[in-house]
């Protein structure tokens, strides 16, 4: 998401029949098994996160500091910061979309 976010390793143990699937349905997208695991794992954390399963941390406000500091750089974000950033905040995509529509069009 940003140049400051590390990436972290996470060793698990899946059952045979569960990577089975979970390989042909990455050979069927043409990407690698942990690709998709990490695409799975973080779609399952955004649907937890908007049911409100899972509590905010204190890291949460460090997206929003991320992304104004990139903004004060000069940097556009991308529409997966945009989102990363509606998250943090408890706000919709949308919703964040709509609002930084209406403060870079009244600046152009």
């Amino acid at each position: 998401m940003y140049a400051g976010n590390v990436s972290k390793r996470v060793n698990l143990t899946l059952a045979d029949s569960v990577y089975k699937d979970l390989e042909a349905w990455a050979d069927s997208q043409g990407r690698p098994v942990a690709n998709l695991a990490n695409h799975v794992i973080e779609k399952a954390i955004e649907t937890a996160k908007a049911a409100g399963e899972i509590p905010k941390t204190q890291n949460d406000n460090s997206t929003a500091a991320e992304f104004l500091k990139a903004l004060v750089r000069g940097k556009i974000p991308s529409i997966k910061d945009m989102a990363a950033l509606a998250r943090s905040l408890d706000l919709s995509e949308k919703e964040l979309l709509e609002m930084c529509d209406r403060l870079f069009s009244e600046k152009t």
